[in-house]
């Protein structure tokens, strides 16, 4: 299902994960993260999503694993919310 790409990346993540019937727990938890994401690559347009996501997630990932010491279940909560922001967004 794809929606109009006219507002903020976060209102966009909010409303395609309204329309599939995601819980507000996992739509708070998947918006959490991917501010994080944004934030940790300093980007400040949307297309920037698309440049090497692979390698920007496997950054993000690596830096929550070694600097942040985050559990891998943490890790696998982050790289979902990732990949349904680069898939669906």
């Amino acid at each position: 299902m794809s929606i109009p790409k006219n507002g903020s990346l976060l209102d966009d993540v909010h409303q395609v994960m309204r329309l599939n019937h995601y819980s507000i727990h996992t739509e708070k938890t998947y918006s959490d993260w991917i501010r994080q994401y944004v934030k940790f690559h300093k980007m400040t347009d949307r297309c920037e999503l698309s440049v090497l996501p692979e390698a920007k997630v496997e950054e993000f990932l690596t830096y929550l694993a070694i600097h942040r010491k985050v559990a891998v279940s943490t890790q696998n909560q982050a790289m979902n919310a990732l990949v349904f922001c680069i898939s669906e967004c």
